[in-house]
């Protein structure tokens, strides 16, 4: 029997085989396959011309680490005879996700929510996953939690046979039921599955409703709170999210009417950015220093430091009577740093990897689609500086041009004012959602009230959408091993009845239908996983692991590994002949290579493995991405 090998891996920056030339011409991270022994770049590698390859990976120049005769060279796979391949197989990246679940109407199954006055329906919820059972303290690894829902009884006088609640305040229960529930000991439920009510009415509901566009920009930027909050302060009373983050593009996203005005970005620069975007300017080599000074200061007064890299200066604190800013310099010396600025006191953080200097530009939004809002008025009711006199103005101040006079009443020396507001969902997920609705801030201490109240169309199919959480941790090198990645899907089961019994009596009953229509599951490919498969397949290229950030950063220690990222992967399974006198009582070592390739990023790889294979006549099928 074979020895194997398993923990080989190479984890590409880059999906593009070089395509001529020998290992000196790789680039770092990349990939290349090399005909032996003539060590010539194969993009479609044919035997018999081509009997054996070896894959290879550029590396950086290393310095030598100590005890070891090891220099600077590429990292390779062994020899691989096209003949004594045994498999080759892929899986691609797949995100995580949260398990989705509906009860009643799940915006196509024409299912609804009953229920009768006085009457009681009880519903289960089971959460597992690892997650419940850290709760949990390691005693289970699942909970149930039961659920009664009971509406309030009619007058015995009236006559109420067969009557129903409307289905919006049976949903309206049932969320209110999950809200106020608490489970072991005082957590409370919602914080681990989300409720949702979804209506659908064949009249729609007398709210005024719109249909909007969607506007959305990508930009380059660090991603972090203060990027969105430079992107909302250029839009004063409009609600800015940021939809997603890939790589170091952000994309923002606006719901209004008219195309917003175009963004204005300022020069930023970005840290440890591989592939800089289209006209940014790279920076190959940085370092990272806090500079703290007393006083109030603006993030570039430290740009006198000696290599300063222009814009890179942010503001990390301002608080105590000091201010700390964080900057990059291409100088690698903490006292030479600290003299070019005096006044500060100046820390060095550590290296980082290239930085990309992103020029300021405006960028337009882009219609991406539209979607419904709603609207209502809110009206509040206050006492007028003096009889006859209003404060419109004051009003208008703080909630916008949108503010009204509706009466001014000259006998109780008040003023009435109305003020439309929009709906709280972006866009409606099904059908003629229950809108909600937020009321303005209050004024002098006096509230706005919704004017038309909760206003719900006729003939209407109602549920709730059940959402579980998960955990996705985020990591970083300089804790890598204090801080180990975590993602953890809550799986969510919802039913009728209990779990652990079935009254076949209950059966009969009528019940609220289960639909489920996502699974929750784990994610695939994640670089922060495979960041630990790198670290281990390092040892086997004499590059082990220190848990000194110092000792890595002079050894030259980093990732080809980008956290962020997702990989595709592909698994090559070859045997190896043993040199004669190998210490072993087996011939043949079995390998199991893993390759990550940035997802979508593997077709010249596999199209060349599969040459490969193919053209020897071997029994391994072709596979793809």
């Amino acid at each position: 029997m074979a020895l194997v090998n398993r923990d080989q891996i190479f984890v590409a920056t880059t999906g593009n085989l070089l395509q001529s030339g020998t290992t000196t011409d790789l680039g770092i991270g990349q990939l290349g396959i090399f005909s032996v022994p003539s060590y010539q770049a194969q993009t479609l590698p044919q035997f018999p011309a081509v009997r054996s390859i070896q894959i290879v990976q550029g590396t950086s120049d290393e310095p030598l680490n100590v005890g070891t005769f090891q220099g600077n060279s590429s990292d390779k796979t062994p020899v691989i005879e096209a003949r004594k391949i045994t498999g080759l197989k892929t899986k691609k990246a797949d995100k995580a996700q949260n398990g989705i679940v509906y009860m009643g109407f799940n915006g196509e199954n024409g299912e609804t929510l009953t229920l009768a006055p006085g009457e009681t329906k009880k519903f289960w919820v089971r959460l597992s996953g690892t997650a419940i059972n850290y709760l949990k303290g390691g005693t289970g690894d699942y909970h149930v939690q039961e659920f009664t829902v009971h509406s309030d009884c009619v007058d015995a006088c009236s006559d109420a046979c067969g009557a129903q609640l409307p289905c919006t305040t049976v949903s309206d229960l049932v969320i209110k039921t999950i809200a106020e529930t608490k489970f072991l000991g005082a957590i409370p439920f919602n914080k681990y599955v989300k409720t949702t009510p979804i209506t659908e009415c064949t009249t729609p509901s007398g709210f005024v409703t719109t249909t909007v566009d969607v506007w959305q920009v990508t930009v380059a930027d660090l991603g972090d709170q203060k990027a969105l909050g430079l992107v909302q302060s250029q839009y004063p009373g409009v609600k800015v999210t940021r939809e997603s983050r890939v790589g170091v593009y952000s994309t923002y996203q606006i719901i209004q009417d008219a195309q917003p005005t175009a963004l204005s970005t300022a020069t930023t620069v970005i840290p440890n950015c591989s592939d800089c975007p289209s006209g940014a300017t790279s920076v190959d080599a940085a370092f990272a220093y806090t500079a703290t000074k007393s006083g109030i200061q603006v993030a570039s007064a430290a740009s006198g430091a000696t290599g300063y890299v222009a814009n890179s200066g942010i503001v990390l604190e301002n608080s105590g009577g000091q201010t700390v800013i964080q900057f990059y310099s291409t100088e690698d010396t903490l006292a030479t740093i600290a003299a070019s600025i005096p006044t500060f006191v100046v820390a060095y953080i550590g290296e980082v990897q290239a930085l990309c200097e992103v020029p300021g530009d405006d960028f337009p939004w882009t219609d991406v689609g539209d979607c419904e809002i709603a609207s209502t008025t809110f009206t509040i009711i206050l006492s007028a500086p003096e009889c006859g006199g209003t404060l419109l103005t004051d009003l208008q101040a703080i909630y916008g041009s949108g503010v009204s006079l509706v009466d001014n009443n000259t006998d109780s020396c008040t003023a009435k004012y109305a003020l439309t507001v929009t709906s709280d969902e972006s866009c409606v997920d099904c059908g003629d959602q229950k809108f909600t609705f937020t009321a303005p801030a209050p004024f002098n201490g006096v509230s706005w009230v919704q004017a038309d109240g909760d206003v719900t169309g006729e003939d209407c199919l109602c549920g709730v959408k059940f959402e579980s959480a998960y955990v996705s941790r985020k990591r970083a090198a300089c804790y890598f091993d204090n801080v180990p990645y975590v993602t953890e899907p809550i799986f969510i089961e919802v039913s009728q009845y209990p779990f652990d019994q079935l009254d076949y009596a209950e059966l009969c009953e009528n019940s609220w239908a289960i639909s489920v229509t996502q699974s929750a599951k784990y994610n695939a490919g994640s670089g922060n996983f495979i960041a630990d498969f790198e670290k281990l397949s390092k040892y086997y290229f004499n590059k082990p692991w220190y848990s000194d950030a110092a000792a890595r950063d002079v050894l030259g220690y980093e990732f080809n590994t980008e956290f962020d990222q997702y990989y595709d992967q592909i698994v090559l399974e070859f045997d190896v002949e043993q040199p004669k006198g190998y210490a072993s009582s087996t011939r043949e070592r079995s390998y199991e290579w893993s390759i990550y390739v940035p997802t979508g990023q593997g077709t010249e790889l596999v199209n060349a493995l599969n040459a490969f294979v193919t053209s020897a006549g071997n029994v391994v099928a072709p596979v793809s991405l």
